[in-house]
């Protein structure tokens, strides 16, 4: 491996910088800088437990989308709405709220057929190292870093793994893929595991 001499990458950066600049205009970029900060801004120290309000998922886009409570159905975690608004929901099961420092903090979304809801772009762009931010009604919050993705069949899932009430705290992402034979029932589920982590 070897290693670009650092006035090349200064130099590069800087190019990379202005094109940017000159592409989208000064007032997006300035806007897509603050909101990089912002985001940073959120976790830069973590606080105690937090009750999400917005997830904020760079991989996706600029966009931060509405957090609801769900309720468990048959040891299953719920889902939002199943409506137009509710694809771009993101449900979160209370029983361990970010910042607890234990167990499985258990978050999941919409998958729908025309591939349009925020479980089909998590399914699209999610991937082991990206940021997935939570936060509270004040901006406060926590960052997790993806460390792995998997895909289970749906009568594979490990239960215990995702509501894991022990150990280091964890997010866990749940969304439905594979094939669907029918409405609300497909049949695999992708996992995402996260892990907390300070930026900024």
């Amino acid at each position: 491996m070897s290693l670009r001499p650092p006035y090349r990458t200064g130099l590069f950066a800087g190019l990379v910088v202005g094109l940017l600049l000159a592409t989208i205009g000064l007032p997006r970029a300035q806007a897509s800088l603050a909101a990089s900060r912002a985001r940073a801004a959120a976790c830069a120290v973590m606080p105690a437990k937090v009750r999400p309000r917005r997830a904020a998922i760079p991989a996706l886009g600029h966009a931060t989308y509405k957090v609801v409570k769900v309720k468990r159905k048959h040891g299953e975690i719920g889902t939002p709405p199943t409506t137009k608004a509710g694809k771009r929901l993101v449900g979160w099961d209370p029983h361990r709220r970010p910042g607890s420092g234990t167990g499985s903090v258990v978050i999941d979304a919409h998958t729908w057929p025309d591939g349009s809801a925020l479980g089909n772009k998590m399914l699209r762009s999610l991937r082991r190292g990206d940021v997935v931010i939570l936060t509270n009604g004040r901006g406060h919050g926590i960052c997790y870093a993806i460390k792995s993705r998997r895909s289970y069949a749906r009568s594979r899932i490990p239960v215990a793994k995702i509501f894991r009430t022990w150990g280091r705290e964890q997010l866990t992402i749940v969304v439905c893929s594979g094939k669907r034979l029918g409405p609300g029932n497909w049949l695999r589920r992708t996992v995402w595991i996260g892990v907390p982590v300070a930026q900024g």
